[in-house]
């Protein structure tokens, strides 16, 4: 059996993993089960982080059951010696997950409402930060959003920018992310939304988000259920819906790890994209390059590296104009 290393980087993860590991094959204490108690009680992060791990725990439990030998997994610094263990020891975890948790939710207090909180980034500006239901936003360049937490519904309102939404499971307080007349619906889930000049998009990673009019008067416009890998595209009027597989999902994400992936991309569309993440204005003035297909990986703001590859590997090179521009050339019109 082939185990795969559980990559979060976060604190949580890790407690959450040693959490988990502490309670296999035994009972908690009673002040070792009112310390995990206060743990759980920190933010909905700590539950759903401690739900997840106590999840994969499990199943690693069950294939290692079926094995002959003891395996390792390695979490966030934590270690796990799976070895084969009596169904009762399985079953222990179990129940020590259920009565911390029904222990736990029956003391916690429904999140207070808070003022909003204004997120905003610079161009070439990317920025991580956890919202105060427990959801997490990556924000990428050039965006400005707000957070406000209420009775009935989390709300964001986004006027530009682009922002990836991983959100904390509550049933009775919809997530909505609302952008000029669209508004993106979800219980919890992983997400992107992204608002240009006239365009609109959503990304679904995991989960389910509805879109839909922002208006409850704008019965002519149905609301558009997206699923995992899915994309919605609001130009103007136009609205495209687009499947991705694996490879493609992960290169329109690309930005969330500091870099952007491009394959066969016109030169065009890759020029649009690094400029959002730069103030130095980039011009195709050879007309004859505006399509020519592109592949490269690239970090967020970094022009000179694009100006490198496009003169390494595309015949393309770039020169100052008086105003500051940098003019894209292919090398025979260079000169």
């Amino acid at each position: 059996m082939t185990l795969t290393p559980f990559t979060g980087s976060s604190a949580i993860d890790e407690e959450a993993a040693l959490w988990v590991a502490r309670a296999d094959g035994r009972a908690l204490s009673a002040d070792e089960q009112a310390e995990l108690k206060a743990w759980l009680e920190r933010s909905p992060q700590h539950r759903e982080r401690f739900r997840e791990m106590a999840a994969l725990h499990k199943g690693l439990r069950q294939d290692v059951d079926r094995s002959t030998a003891p395996q390792t997994l390695s979490v966030s610094g934590a270690t796990w010696l799976l070895a084969k263990r009596r169904p009762a020891a399985v079953s222990g975890l179990a129940a020590t997950v259920a009565a911390v948790f029904a222990l736990s939710i029956g003391a916690l207090n429904p999140l207070t409402p808070t003022g909003p909180e204004v997120i905003r980034t610079a161009v070439g500006q990317q920025l991580e930060q956890q919202l105060a239901d427990g959801s997490v936003v990556i924000v990428n360049t050039g965006t400005d959003l707000t957070f406000d937490l209420q009775d009935e519904e989390r709300l964001v309102t986004m006027t530009g920018g682009e922002a990836l939404f991983d959100v904390a499971h509550d049933p009775s307080r919809p997530f909505i992310v609302s952008v000029g007349d669209r508004r993106v619906r979800v219980l919890g889930t992983t997400f992107s939304v992204r608002a240009d000049e006239g365009a609109f998009e959503v990304l679904v990673e995991e989960g389910l988000v509805r879109v839909e009019a922002a208006s409850t008067m704008a019965e002519d416009v149905a609301p558009i259920l997206l699923s995992p890998k899915q994309r919605v595209r609001i130009i103007d009027e136009d609205l495209a819906i687009d499947a991705l597989n694996d490879a493609e999902l992960a290169r329109e994400l690309s930005w969330r790890g500091g870099s952007l992936v491009f394959s066969e991309t016109p030169l065009e569309e890759v020029v649009a994209e690094v400029s959002r993440y730069t103030e130095r204005q980039i011009i195709i003035a050879d007309a004859t390059l505006r399509d020519v297909p592109i592949d490269g990986y690239f970090p967020v703001g970094d022009v000179d590296a694009l100006i490198e590859a496009l003169s390494l590997g595309f015949d393309i090179q770039a020169s100052s104009a008086p105003n500051g521009q940098l003019e894209l050339r292919s090398d025979a019109n260079s000169n």
